[in-house]
């Protein structure tokens, strides 16, 4: 229960939850204490559980277009382009 709660909420809201909901009087801060446990203990978890893929390059490339945004003609309408007569390029 402490798991879910800190996970929804903050570790003072789930102090009240768990309070009112379970009749379990908790501190925030041994909520967190609580989570942070399991989280370790789930880090932990997942090292010893999940093979590693080995990666095929040793390179990584990222590209990113920041031209602009592809719109539809009707979302354009009443919009100011970058056209010369202040209309925007609608591609075709």
């Amino acid at each position: 229960m402490i798991s879910l709660v800190a996970s929804a909420e903050s570790f003072l809201a789930g102090e009240k939850l768990l309070s009112e909901l379970a009749a379990v009087n908790l501190s925030g801060k041994c909520i967190e204490r609580t989570a942070k446990k399991i989280g370790a203990a789930i880090a932990a978890d997942e090292v010893a559980y999940v093979e590693e893929t080995p990666n095929s390059s040793d390179t990584m490339y990222v590209g990113v277009d920041g031209t602009g945004i592809p719109m539809r003609p009707n979302e354009l309408m009443g919009r100011v382009g970058k056209q010369p007569n202040g209309t925007a390029k609608q591609e075709k």
